[in-house]
């Protein structure tokens, strides 16, 4: 009978046994850990793009708004006669007896405003854009913004 005592395994861990499942706990937390790190900072990304592309939408319709209920008497500006002038990376308007200025410089859109178009204000930044371009075809003002992938093409009927 003490041969079979001796054979059998009476109850409890080896110090072995638990290292090991130690080591495969902290295994399975640590992939657990990158996943959720993972997860975590794409989101953070989405979340930043989503507020970017707001902005964008947000500002553009701002602008168009603004220009379209801009003063039509006409002013003259560097030698022409218009109500609306643009030269450049900057375009210049009137709106309730103001002058605007809107003013794309280093990677920044910026706003200035005053009295007269010779005497503007401080500049305000609306935003930072990769590229921004202001067009006029005819009658119509393309603003054309463009941060990473996304572009936003406003047309603003200038009539």
């Amino acid at each position: 009978m003490k041969g079979d005592k001796a054979g059998k395994k009476t109850g409890g861990y080896l110090l072995l046994e638990i290292l090991i499942c130690l080591f495969l706990f902290s295994v399975v937390v640590f992939i657990i850990s990158v996943f959720l790190k993972r997860t975590v900072m794409i989101e953070k990304k989405k979340s930043k793009t989503q507020k970017l592309e707001e902005n964008i939408h947000f500002l553009t319709d701002k602008i168009s708004e603004d220009i379209s209920n801009r003063d039509r008497e006409v002013f003259e500006y560097e030698g022409s006669m218009d109500n609306f002038h643009i030269k450049g990376n900057y375009v210049l308007f009137r709106k309730d007896s103001l002058f605007y200025k809107l003013e794309y410089t280093n990677k920044k859109l910026y706003i200035s405003e005053g009295v007269n178009s010779l005497n503007m204000g401080s500049r305000t930044a609306l935003g930072e854009y990769e590229n921004l371009g202001f067009k006029r075809v005819d009658r119509l003002l393309m603003i054309i913004m463009k941060n990473g992938k996304d572009e936003e093409v406003k047309i603003i009927n200038l009539m």
